[in-house]
């Protein structure tokens, strides 16, 4: 039985593979988790009924739109960090209206939690807990 060289020439090649490719899946799962398990917790005090799209937007602000309803700018939290949201908040008074996750243990995050695939945003008035 003979051994094919060239089998043995990937093995390296492929340890190396699979390596990259465990590390860039980890820190993809760190930013992640940091953003679903934030030291900081917030809460929806009220979920609006309305949809982001069908809000007018707001010239000066990309992360903003005005809702008619309510007579509110609502915040696209969506990709922030937990902190830049408190920031906002803390800016904003106490609350603030803005779209984010509600994970299914009633958490709110601001980044898509790989095991939360079903859920799409929602928004609502938002305070720090």
């Amino acid at each position: 039985m003979v051994a094919t060289p060239s089998l043995w020439l990937s093995v390296p090649h492929l340890k190396h593979y699979l390596n990259n490719i465990m590390l860039k899946n980890i820190n993809k799962l760190k930013k992640t988790l940091k953003s679903c398990n934030a030291k900081v917790s917030f809460q929806f005090e009220y979920k609006c009924p309305m949809q982001w799209d069908d809000l007018k937007k707001v010239s000066n602000e990309a992360r903003a739109k005005y809702c008619r309803e309510c007579d509110l700018k609502v915040y696209n939290l969506l990709g922030l960090t937990p902190e830049e949201v408190k920031d906002l908040i803390e800016r904003n008074g106490d609350t603030i209206c803005g779209r984010a996750y509600l994970r299914r243990d009633n958490r709110v995050t601001f980044q898509k939690c790989e095991w939360e695939r079903d859920s799409s945003p929602l928004m609502g008035i938002i305070s720090i807990r």
